[in-house]
């Protein structure tokens, strides 16, 4: 069980204000991500790139992301939340401004590159203001509200991004993509110009990020199953009617939702850690559904069960992260637990292709949840 200290809070109606803007730059920011994320590779092939230069777009976006996520606690003591968060917003936003300028794969991968240092500084962000605005006991309410923000967003963009290519052409939704930034300045206008606090002693460093690693590896865990779903769903329910795996992919994210929003209280009464162990059960439950792709009744009725426990190990494993490393600074479970995010989904990506090349599908859905079941393990370990 986490616990809890007192946790400094500004007066009710300011404290709103901010929060109600931080989340505000994480709609915006979100939104930029996911109105690309499926275009730009799309538009790579377009230029003649094929399927691994396409592919080589989204992994530079994720190899930025995933690096400057360390570095935000430090330029956040060095500059200050007002600086740093506004270039996050504008190395997202400005790249969007110039992409159809060149279909090539170089400079899309350096635009690419830039736009990935911009979310990871806005992704770290966000976590962060919303612990400092949030008061401790609260967090799990607070993050549930942030995680369905930036899962609406995710619902809206990523389609939306597609959708608005194919009507009226690539220019417009990196148009899209650049104006959604303006929300990140916005709330970047409004905080403080001030510096962080250090993240603190090496010691103390230390000892949080030692009982950081069980959280971190079931959050990584899931996050491996979800890059799993996302990147290899479509391509195994080809005797599935042609609806099924975007009406399946929507359930993921719908539920994820959803339930990252509604177990918010659950997470303050009782816990992160109480639920870790129900909630893995549950989204392990619903990868095995994956074994039946021509079925499109169980494969969407799974991905909602999927999106379901995943949504409230996403909420429960932040909580955790944040009450183990608040004595340091909770940017350091900011950091960890968007690292664990990242890396666990582009690690489902890249090894879950490779299993899928030596064996079937069966056999990766099947030993992925196991995988999940083991970390059960990590849970005991942490309470």
């Amino acid at each position: 069980m986490e616990k809890t200290c007192p946790h400094p809070a500004a007066p009710t109606k300011a404290r709103r204000g901010a929060l109600a803007l931080a989340l505000l730059g994480a709609f915006g920011g979100f939104a930029s991500f996911y109105l690309l994320l499926s275009v730009v590779p799309e538009y790579a092939l377009h230029g003649g790139s094929g399927p691994v230069g396409a592919g080589l777009c989204t992994g530079a976006l994720m190899l930025t992301t995933v690096a400057i996520q360390p570095v935000v606690p430090r330029l956040l003591f060095v500059v200050g939340k007002r600086v740093t968060l506004a270039s996050g917003g504008l190395l997202l936003g400005l790249p969007c401004l110039v992409m159809n300028l060149s279909d090539r794969l170089p400079a899309l991968m350096g635009l690419s590159l830039l736009r990935g240092c911009g979310f990871g500084i806005i992704v770290v962000i966000g976590v962060t203001a919303v612990a400092e605005l949030t008061p401790a006991t609260k967090w799990g309410q607070g993050m549930g509200l942030y995680g369905a923000v930036v899962g609406v967003a995710g619902i809206i963009g990523s389609p939306s991004g597609v959708w608005i290519a194919h009507r009226a052409g690539y220019r417009w939704t990196f148009i899209a993509g650049g104006i959604a930034t303006v929300a990140v300045l916005v709330s970047a206008s409004s905080a403080p110009s001030t510096s962080s606090a250090p993240p603190g002693q090496r010691d103390a460093l230390t000892g949080a990020v030692r009982k950081l690693v069980p959280p971190f590896l079931i959050e990584g865990a899931s996050t491996m199953a979800y890059g799993i779903v996302f990147t290899f769903l479509p391509l195994i329910v080809g005797r599935a009617p042609a609806w099924t795996a975007p009406t399946a992919l929507l359930a993921v994210q719908a539920s994820c939702t959803l339930s990252r929003l509604m177990s918010g209280k659950l997470v303050d009464r009782h816990g992160g850690a109480a639920l870790l162990v129900p909630a893995i059960v549950t989204t392990a439950a619903g990868t095995v559904t994956a074994v039946f792709p021509a079925n499109p009744v169980i494969v969407i009725l799974g991905m909602a069960v999927f999106g379901a426990g995943f949504g409230v190990i996403q909420n429960a494993s932040l909580v955790v992260m944040l009450h183990t490393s608040q004595t340091v600074s909770v940017g350091i479970g900011s950091v960890a637990w968007n690292l664990a995010f990242d890396a666990g989904t582009g690690a489902g990506a890249v090894g879950g292709g490779i299993a899928l090349g030596a064996t079937d599908s069966r056999t990766v859905f099947l030993t992925m949840a196991v995988l999940l079941l083991a970390t059960v393990a990590a849970v005991r370990r942490r309470t």
